[in-house]
């Protein structure tokens, strides 16, 4: 059964919308609708955040507000609704505008049953196209091997772009480098790259790479023999032997030391390795992801990470958004999140109120969909008479105020003063600080034993 098309009619003019709605309902076509009403912004946004609106038609001039700045925020947090704006003066500026910031169409008054439908199927037409994108490309993740490894969600045209990225790259053995902001999900993209690849039936391994030092990332990633060393009791494989024929994942590729970049750059260039304590080279068959939050090209500029190495992990490159950027995909996440924790936790039939979908897309996430997330689970246990009310997002005004001080302080460029700020917010509490900034604690500690000087590292209260 095909679904009705829900269409929204954002007018202040009681009579103009009821002529577009008589219109609609009196096409004789095959296109079936469901029509909703508002004269105010705020109700038209109750209705999308509870419904899922195909096409909305969108009067340019409203009484207390201006129809481009609606057109503008609805296409940044729905980006996949088509919008056509109407309007009762005729102004080529007017069009410009409309295309310009989205809008599939615009007619003006007064208009007739020809302009209204055939307007409409445009947008029909423009939406089904939208889909059959996205459906595509959820049929091509559900084909994957372990799909609860490897399930992204999004509605998002920006996300949709990523996985255009991955089915590309997927197949071939190319060597990928993912970039993004703690919490967008670079290993999730790096396993989904391994299990629709035709190394999918072979090892996938994580490793995150800041916390090791030379020493520990040679016998760690190389192996070791019998006797390399004085702890050395016995023969030991490396990852890279470990995970022949299928893919190896290492993590913050960025804290990387000079040395240890080296010894990575021949691996790469040899397909070989040389465990510690023995001489002779051992072929491999990796695929190699990398990942990083920080900013590679100002560490080459610092010296600090080896230009030959840099081209060679870029060899395909993919950059996550942060979730901030992809505020359509917040209603989409939340959802879901709520669906699966509250089926782990057995509580059933959880309830959403729509104004959390308006307060969490106006939060700047730093940790991105991994603090979304740990919000939502922690939101499900707070609840009462299972539903989600806002109440239990206590988002508190210090941690706002701080996110947005730290938007323009991207992580990868600025993580001196990004930690400094969620240290100060939290009273230097670093379980609290790391939360915040959507990391592990332990994560967080080897940051600040890297960049902050000896007394600030006393003042850190670790529990």
């Amino acid at each position: 059964m095909v679904r009705e098309n829900y269409v929204l009619i954002l007018d202040d003019d009681r009579k103009i919308s009821d002529a577009i709605q008589t219109y609609l309902e009196s096409d004789k076509s095959d296109v079936k609708i469901k029509v909703f009403k508002a004269e105010t912004p705020a109700i038209a946004f109750q209705i999308m955040n509870e419904n899922n609106i195909d096409v909305i038609f969108l009067d340019i001039y409203l009484k207390e507000d201006n129809g481009f700045d609606i057109l503008k925020k609805i296409k940044s947090d729905y980006e996949n609704i088509e919008i056509i704006m109407i309007s009762g003066i005729k102004s080529v500026g007017n069009i410009v505008e409309s295309i310009k910031f989205g809008a599939i169409d615009y007619i003006e008054k007064p208009f007739d049953y020809t302009k209204i439908i055939s307007s409409f199927e445009k947008a029909i037409l423009n939406k089904k196209k939208f889909d059959r994108i996205n459906m595509k490309s959820k049929v091509f993740l559900d084909e994957m091997k372990n799909t609860s490894e490897t399930e992204i969600i999004f509605g998002s045209k920006k996300m949709e772009s990523i996985i255009h990225d991955i089915q590309k790259v997927a197949q071939q053995n190319t060597i990928v480098l993912i970039r993004g902001e703690s919490g967008t999900g670079k290993e999730l993209i790096a396993r989904v790259i391994h299990y629709s690849s035709f190394r999918k039936n072979g090892i996938f391994h994580s490793l995150n790479i800041s916390s090791l030092s030379d020493s520990l990332f040679e016998s760690e990633l190389f192996g070791y023999t019998k006797g390399a060393f004085t702890d050395a009791k016995k023969h030991k494989q490396g990852w890279f032997k470990k995970a022949h024929g299928g893919t190896l994942f290492l993590d913050e590729i960025g804290d990387l030391s000079l040395e240890s970049q080296k010894k990575l750059l021949r691996v790469i260039s040899e397909n070989t390795i040389i465990p510690v304590g023995s001489t002779e080279p051992i072929k491999i068959d990796v695929r190699l992801i990398t990942a990083t939050n920080r900013d590679l090209e100002k560490l080459m500029k610092l010296e600090k990470f080896r230009l030959d190495l840099y081209h060679r992990l870029k060899v395909f490159e993919i950059t996550l958004p942060p979730l901030r950027d992809r505020k359509e995909d917040i209603p989409i996440l939340i959802k879901h999140f709520t669906k699966t924790i509250s089926k782990k936790m057995n509580k059933k039939n959880i309830q959403i109120d729509a104004d959390i979908y308006t307060k969490l897309k106006e939060y700047p996430f730093p940790g991105n969909v991994r603090e979304l997330k740990n919000m939502v689970e922690k939101a499900i246990i707070l609840c009462e008479n299972n539903r989600l009310k806002c109440k239990d997002f206590p988002i508190s005004k210090i941690e706002i105020a701080s996110c947005e001080e730290c938007i323009n302080l991207n992580l990868k460029d600025n993580e001196k003063e990004l930690i400094e700020k969620a240290l100060n917010s939290t009273n230097h509490v670093g379980v609290k600080a790391a939360k915040l900034l959507g990391i592990l604690p332990d994560a967080l500690y080897r940051r600040i034993d890297k960049l902050m000087p000896k007394k600030k590292k006393k003042r850190i209260k670790r529990k």
